[in-house]
This record gives structure tokens, sequence and C-alpha cells, in this order.
């Protein structure tokens, strides 16, 4: 059991973006600016990152980010994830463990074709887990298998 929140995709390489039975996904929440992001301390490649997330309209975003896990408020939610990349002092690129959502062979050149409006349904947990539950693309929910 956890939240559901809406989490906003961003461009990819449509050429990675397909590999067998799986579309690889990249999240707005992905890149964190840490010139406007409030966090405890800098972040190097490889080390865990917690983020702290409130809905904004449509979407959930960041409003902090930090090396420990957050006290989390009603109305937000926190995810665990590691840190792919640091550079420029003030950008970092996050990994939340839910950037693969494997689908049936037959839906995927439908949801190829409308990926552009792709938004993802992720459920978190009291221990800042998240999974990957369901594309909306359009008018259509995808469920992973």
């Amino acid at each position: 059991t956890g939240t559901d929140i809406l989490l906003e995709t961003a461009p990819i390489d449509p050429v990675d973006l397909f590999r067998g039975n799986y579309v690889a996904l990249n999240y707005v929440i992905s890149t964190v600016d840490l010139e406007t992001t409030p966090h405890d301390k800098e972040f190097v490649e490889k080390e865990t990152i917690y983020a702290l997330l409130s809905q904004k309209d449509e979407f959930w975003t960041i409003d902090e980010v930090s090396h420990q896990k957050p006290q989390v408020q009603q109305n937000h939610v926190c995810m665990k994830g590691k840190v792919a990349s640091a550079w420029k002092e003030n950008q970092v690129r996050a990994e939340w463990g839910i950037e693969s959502f494997f689908l049936p062979t037959d839906q995927a050149k439908e949801v190829e074709q409308e990926r552009a409006n792709a938004k993802a349904v992720v459920t978190v947990d009291s221990r800042c887990s998240s999974i990957l539950k369901a594309l909306e693309i359009g008018n259509m929910t995808v469920t992973s298998n």
C-alpha cells in the first residue's frame, strides 16, 4: 500500500526508448537543479538521494532533496533513489528505480506512437520506495506486466 502520484515524463532519445518488451522512461524529477532546490549538502555519484515531493497542479514535483529520509508531512511523499551523476556542482541526475516499464509486445507499438504524452502513475510507500504502476497515454491507461 502507498500513495499514488502522477509524474511528468521527460523526453528521451527515441532510439533507446524501446528495448525488447520494455519502455525506457525519463522523468522531469530525474534532473535536480541544486541552485533552486533546497538540499542538505552536495551529492556525488552513486549516493542515495531522497526527494520530498508535493502535488502542484497535475503532477508531483520535488520540494527538497537530502541524503537522509526526510520527515514526511501531510500532502507529501518521499522517493528514494541513487545519484546517477552530479555535474557542474549544481545539477544532479537521479534514478528512482522506475525507469523501465515492461509491456506485452502487442501494446508496444501503440504506446510508442503516443509516448510524448505519457504520464506515469507511481505508488510510493512510507519507506520512500516507489513502483511504476501504469502509464497514462492520452485516453489509454497501460499497466505493466
